[in-house]
């Protein structure tokens, strides 16, 4: 990643470079300011870029493979693992997290809510890289060990953040490793931390005074990573096989086309 943005940075390919980012000083995190729809879209495209290219172009060191391939394989098999976890739940049975020292499980597959973090934090890492690009009087390949530093600082602490006011992605990447699902305040037997609260503490809207009141019962959370399909790119998305996608995508642009050809009918007079 940071090998690709120092290429981009030289090649003159982004857009506003010394004025549309920079880190805030509360949180750390890279901002955009004052930037016009039209430079936006550029930063967005050129982010998207970085991405799949990461994702798509095979590497030497996994054999000629794609870092896409190994995002895929486990999600269906995942999956019903964890969904056997809830129905013991139903069932006034534990939930059990699959054990972490066993060989292979650093690189065991991925289920499906890790992959939706993997594509966030690959964003969060890419829109960091502009930011300290941005930032530097005089860019050159030399500083380069820089980049790779302060991403890794970023990827770090963003693991351990809040994850859109919920749990860290460290424990939502355990969770999907471990075959467990997540409940809010459930125990989960193997580990020692557990889902917290899925609203903002200090909100009053009276489905978070339900929560706490816990009239909805036990809550179970996931993601579905319907924002990897956004982009209407197959490197992002959700699907494993082109043809799966291409079918998917295919429906969709027929309802959307539907919508807009749709008019409302005049109604007769009464």
């Amino acid at each position: 990643v940071a090998i690709r943005i120092t290429e981009l940075a030289l090649a003159g390919r982004m857009p506003d470079r010394k004025t549309s980012h920079r880190e805030d000083t509360n949180t750390g995190r890279c901002v955009s300011d004052d930037i016009d729809r039209a430079s936006l879209q550029a930063w967005y495209d050129l982010t998207a870029e970085v991405h799949r290219d990461w994702l798509m172009t095979p590497r030497d060191d996994l054999a000629g493979g794609r870092p896409r391939d190994l995002l895929h394989g486990a999600q269906e098999w995942s999956s019903s693992v964890v969904e056997g976890q809830r129905l013991r739940f139903h069932h006034k049975a534990s939930m059990v997290a699959a054990a972490e020292d066993v060989e292979g499980y650093a690189q065991a597959p991925m289920g499906g809510e890790e992959m939706v973090v993997y594509f966030d934090l690959c964003r969060e890492v890419i829109q960091a890289g502009w930011c300290w690009v941005a930032s530097q009087a005089d860019l050159n390949r030399i500083q380069r060990d820089e980049l790779v530093s302060r991403l890794q600082e970023v990827r770090d602490e963003w693991l351990e953040s809040p994850f859109e006011g919920g749990p860290s992605p460290r424990f939502i990447i355990e969770c999907s490793r471990r075959r467990v699902p997540r409940a809010v305040g459930i125990a989960i037997q193997g580990m020692q931390e557990c889902e917290s609260t899925e609203h903002q503490s200090d909100c009053d809207c009276p489905i978070c005074n339900l929560l706490d009141a816990g009239m909805f019962g036990t809550c179970f959370t996931s993601l579905d990573g319907h924002h990897l399909e956004l982009d209407d790119e197959f490197a992002f998305s959700m699907f494993e096989k082109f043809e799966d996608w291409e079918e998917q995508s295919n429906e969709w642009r027929e309802l959307s086309d539907a919508d807009e050809d749709w008019e409302p009918q005049a109604q007769p007079d009464a």
